[in-house]
């Protein structure tokens, strides 16, 4: 398999590689001057501001989840080859909505330029939609915004 470097802004927008999941997709980005927390309180505050990416499929229904420890992890490489096998991993990785809420974000750490990416489930998201979360969660990580510290009134999609 031939692999690439990522250009500074990647939108990742081809079928994963298992059939249950064929239109998820993937943002990948370069940001600067941004750390962890600060994309930890975005992706919290695009949580509430869009609820049903804070949210689990149970039954018919989405159930919304007052927290999600998993929403934001960053990772270590050493070089291009481990932040291009961090990023693939993330991207192969299950993303189940009946367990947890259909958006992750990863902050990969690397000499060689950091990367941000956000993968989400297309049964929660279009690309529209994922642009609009993406806004809102790097506008307040950069101190555009403030921080949405309640769940704003929504309704579900149907499923």
């Amino acid at each position: 398999m031939s692999t690439y470097p990522l250009s500074s802004l990647d939108l990742v927008s081809a079928k994963l590689s298992r059939a249950a999941r064929p239109l998820d997709f993937a943002v990948v980005l370069t940001v600067d001057g941004v750390d962890l927390a600060g994309l930890c309180r975005g992706a919290e505050s695009a949580r509430r501001a869009f609820p049903t990416s804070g949210s689990v499929v149970q039954g018919r229904d989405w159930v919304w989840q007052d927290a999600d420890p998993a929403l934001c992890t960053q990772v270590e490489a050493s070089d291009l080859s481990g932040r291009q096998a961090a990023l693939e991993a993330f991207v192969d990785a299950v993303l189940d909505p009946h367990s947890s809420p259909p958006v992750r974000v990863l902050w990969v750490r690397c000499s060689a330029g950091d990367r941000l990416a956000v993968r989400f489930h297309h049964c929660a998201f279009d690309g529209i939609s994922a642009g609009l979360w993406l806004l809102q969660m790097l506008l307040v990580a950069t101190g555009g915004l403030p921080e949405l510290t309640e769940v704003q009134d929504w309704a579900p999609p149907a499923l």
